[in-house]
Parts: C-alpha cells; structure tokens; sequence
C-alpha cells in the first residue's frame, strides 16, 4: 500500500521516468511563479486529486488508488503546459509526413509513457493528475494570492537549500570587501544587475540580491524568485 501511494515500484524504468518528471517539472513550475506559490499550488493540486478520487470511488467504484507521485506528477505537467512556453521549435519528417517539435516535446512524451505505463490504472491516475492541474491554472490562476504559502514555508526552503555557512565564511575572506568588514558583501556589477532586470525583475531588487549573493547571479535569481 504504502509503495503504491507514494513510490513509483512498478520497474525500474518507471521509476527513472517519474522521478525525472517530478524534479523537472517542480523545478521550472517553481521558477515560474516562486517557491511559495509553488507550494500552495502543489498542496492545492492534492486536494483537488482527493476530492475527485473519492467522487470517483463513490459514482463508480474506481479512483481509489490515486498515487502520491502519480497526480502530482500530472497536475505539475498541466501547470507546466499553461503557465511554461516552449522557448524552441523546429519541424522534424519530410514532406506531408513533417510535424513540428519543441523543447518540451520529450517531457511530454516521458509523460506520455509514464501514463501508460501501467494501463488502465496509471492513465486514470494521469487524468486525474491533469484534470487536478487545470484546477489550479484555469480555476484558480498561479498568480492567485490565496495560493501563497505563508512565508515560514518559503524560509524553511531556503533553509535546506542553501549552503549557509561555508559560502560566509569565504565572502567574510575576501579582500574585495570594504574597509575589512567581513559582512559587507560583493559589490554587484552593472551587467549582472541589467541580466536581472531583463529578466523581469525589479533593478533596485536585483542589486540587493546580487549584494547578497555575492554578485552570482544564479543565487541572485534563487533570492529573487523565493522573496
């Protein structure tokens, strides 16, 4: 019971396929709308599977078995579907046979395989996954302020993300600080703060960020994004 709510047990193949999904659709919807929007996205997307689950069970006897991983997996999925564009395309065949593709044409198609994986029961745990998605995006919006997280949560996130200490001790220790006062950080430079801005963010916000982060933009972007 408990690897079929929570783990995907059926191969080994299946499991490399979903863990995949999960850690890559979580992490581009998670830069899409911010950790704590993420979080209550996620957290609504569940009860959303619940309740359709159990109206299921109780109309027609299946729905039961929604997996853990299983719905979230497809709800993220639909999320990433409606909120993510694909950022390139290009046709693949020849003549009257060509198609066209995109760089999110192999998620899709791992999805795909995941959702048929097991037959009847993982496409119906897939459709309800989806469906729980579309909850969030078209009934509720990711941008919704009810679907924020309370801040602890965000700050927990950061917590067990970042590196904390060690990154301190070297910024306390190097010479481009000011005047020797090891709290000061990196000055940000002018190209780092226009990536930034370019990028959607507020320039005095990005310098901030930046000053944090010692002008390393992917830990800026990080800070940024979990504000």
């Amino acid at each position: 019971m408990v690897g079929r709510e929570w783990g995907f047990c059926h191969g080994a193949a299946e499991l490399v396929i979903g863990m995949t999904l999960l850690s890559e659709l979580g992490r581009a919807v998670e830069r899409a709308c911010g950790t704590r929007r993420f979080a209550g996205a996620t957290l609504a997307a569940r009860c959303a599977m619940e309740i359709v689950s159990r109206v299921a069970w109780r109309a027609r006897g299946v729905g039961n078995d929604v997996s853990g991983p299983y719905g979230v997996v497809f709800a993220l999925l639909a999320m990433y579907g409606r909120e993510i564009p694909a950022t390139a395309t290009y046709a693949a065949g020849v003549g009257p046979l060509s198609f066209a593709l995109s760089d999110k044409s192999l998620t899709y198609f791992s999805a795909l395989c995941l959702a048929l994986g097991r037959g009847i029961v993982s496409a119906r745990l897939a459709l309800i996954g989806t469906f729980a998605g579309y909850v969030v995006t078209d009934g509720i919006g990711l941008d919704h302020r009810a679907l924020a997280a309370p801040e602890w949560v965000a700050s927990l996130c950061r917590g067990f993300g970042a590196p904390g200490p060690i990154i301190r001790v070297r910024a306390s220790s190097r010479p481009r600080g000011r005047g020797g006062d090891g709290a000061v950080g990196v000055e940000p430079s002018a190209e780092n703060i226009q990536l930034l801005v370019s990028m959607g963010f507020d320039e005095a916000a990005a310098a901030r960020a930046l000053r944090r982060a010692n002008d390393d933009v992917q830990r800026a972007t990080n800070i940024l994004l979990t504000a």
